[in-house]
């Protein structure tokens, strides 16, 4: 879903929902917002509908045509990483364009960027099978 707020009218997209939590991601935002469902703010936003021109005519985009123009290409939900030799472990349960949403091993929520998540972590991948 994409939401658009009258204080800068920038368009979001809720990335995530869960716990009495979600997260929100602009397409340029480093890391998003995670914040609670039942802020006041929400009677303030509105649904976007984007629209797309196709073969010449402007077409309300789909939810598939949205998640897809929103999918983050260096990290999908599932992945894993890890720091400090693997200390911390995380699980990427969402993603934006430029950011993810970790669970750690531990339940906390951590949402970073694409630019952190190169530099401070190290990705996670299954050992192959002999």
């Amino acid at each position: 879903m994409l939401i658009k707020t009258p204080l800068d009218g920038k368009v979001r997209r809720v990335a995530w929902m869960g716990d009495g939590r979600l997260w929100l991601v602009t397409d340029t935002a480093g890391v998003g917002w995670l914040g609670r469902e039942d802020d006041n703010a929400w009677q303030y936003c509105e649904e976007f509908r984007p629209k797309k021109k196709i073969d010449g005519k402007l077409v309300e985009m789909s939810d598939e045509m949205i998640a897809e123009e929103w999918s983050n290409p260096q990290w999908q939900v599932g992945d894993r990483a890890s720091q400090y030799q693997r200390k911390h472990l995380f699980e990427v349960i969402a993603t934006g364009p430029l950011s993810v949403l970790l669970l750690g091993s531990d339940g906390r929520l951590t949402a970073d960027s694409n630019a952190s998540m190169e530099k401070y972590y190290r990705r996670e991948r299954e050992a192959a099978e002999w």
